[in-house]
């Protein structure tokens, strides 16, 4: 009979890397009470939503090697901001090789 695994978040995490790729980015800063979901979108980029369920505003450090925009401000934004509670950020992240 085979042992039974480590049920650490790390140990999942490891797992899960084996039988899929990881995302091309991923929330680099503290995540308690921050909604994050990241899908794939034609042409290889990527549409990251992000929401603040906390009531104080949470700095947020995004990891990936590319570009990103803001899809609300229609800009280009950094991966490094300010995320104000309950108002959602709507990213496009764009890989470089």
């Amino acid at each position: 009979m085979e042992p039974v695994a480590s049920l650490s978040p790390q140990s999942l995490l490891e797992q899960l890397h084996r039988h899929v790729a990881p995302l091309p980015v991923s929330l680099g800063s503290e995540s308690d009470g921050i909604f994050f979901r990241v899908v794939p979108e034609e042409e290889g980029s990527w549409l990251v939503n992000l929401i603040n369920y906390n009531f104080q505003p949470r700095r947020i450090r995004m990891t990936g090697k590319g570009k990103w925009v803001d899809l609300i401000q229609e800009q280009e934004a950094s991966s490094d901001f300010s995320l104000a509670p309950l108002k959602p950020q709507l990213l496009r992240f764009i890989p470089q090789p």
